[in-house]
C-alpha cells in the first residue's frame, strides 16, 4: 500500500521512485499492474509531475513500461531477463571488486572482513541468498570511492534486487555460500584481487 510522500531532504520525484521501486521490489505492485500518474499523484500526496519522472526512471532501468496514451504498467520478469540479470549483477560485482580491493588500505581491508563475517553471519542464519548478495554488493559500492559507480548503482541495485527474486543462483545452500564468502574475507584480508574476484564470480556461476 502506497503511503504519502514527506520528504524535506530528498527530491519529491527521487522519493516517489524510491517508493514506487520498493513497491515493485517488494511485490506490492506486481507484474502488468497499471499505473496511473494521476492517481499515484494522489495517493501520495503530489503532483504529477514527480509520479512522471518516477515512471520515467523506472522505465529506464526495466521496472515499467509505457505506451503511450494506452497504458504503464509493471514489467514482469522473464526468464531471459532474470538470467541476463545474473551475468550482469556478477560481471558488476567482480569488476567492482577487481576496481575497489588494490585500492584500499590495510585498515579498510581489516573492516570489510568484519562486515563479511556479518552477512556469513546473515546466511547461516537463513537470510535470503539474493538479499545477501545484494549487501555485498552495496558493500563493494560503498569501498569503490568510485562516484560514478555508486550512481549508476542506486539504479541497478533495486532492478538486479527484483529481477534475481525467486532465481536459483549457484551456491545457493548456506553452507556452500557461507565457505566462499569464508574464503572471500581472507582475500580480502590479503589484498588478494585475482582470488577476490573469482570468488565473486562464483557466487553468481560466472
Amino acid at each position: 500500500m502506497l503511503q504519502p510522500v514527506a520528504s524535506p531532504t530528498v527530491r519529491l520525484a527521487d522519493a516517489v521512485f524510491g517508493r514506487l521501486a520498493d513497491a515493485i521490489v517488494g511485490g506490492s505492485l506486481g507484474p502488468g499492474e497499471r499505473l496511473r500518474d494521476a492517481e499515484l499523484a494522489r495517493t501520495m500526496g503530489v503532483s504529477r509531475m514527480p509520479v512522471r519522472e518516477a515512471l520515467q526512471r523506472l522505465e529506464r532501468i526495466g521496472m515499467v513500461e509505457m505506451s503511450p496514451s494506452r497504458y504503464t504498467r509493471v514489467t514482469e520478469v522473464t526468464d531471459k531477463l532474470a538470467a541476463d540479470t545474473r551475468t550482469f549483477a556478477g560481471q558488476y560485482a567482480a569488476i567492482t571488486m577487481r576496481m575497489t580491493l588494490p585500492k584500499m588500505t590495510a585498515d579498510q581491508r581489516d573492516a570489510a572482513a568484519v562486515r563479511i563475517d556479518e552477512i556469513v553471519a546473515e546466511v547461516e542464519n537463513g537470510a535470503a541468498t539474493v538479499a545477501t548478495r545484494r549487501a555485498m554488493y552495496r558493500l563493494l559500492v560503498e569501498l569503490s570511492g568510485n562516484e560514478f559507480v555508486q550512481t549508476v548503482a542506486r539504479d541497478a541495485d533495486l532492478a538486479i534486487a527484483r529481477n534475481l527474486q525467486g532465481l536459483a543462483l549457484p551456491l545457493d545452500g548456506p553452507g556452500e555460500l557461507a565457505e566462499n564468502y569464508r574464503a572471500l574475507r581472507e582475500a580480502v584480508r590479503a589484498g588478494d584481487a585475482d582470488q577476490a574476484e573469482l570468488l565473486v564470480r562464483a557466487q553468481y556461476g560466472i
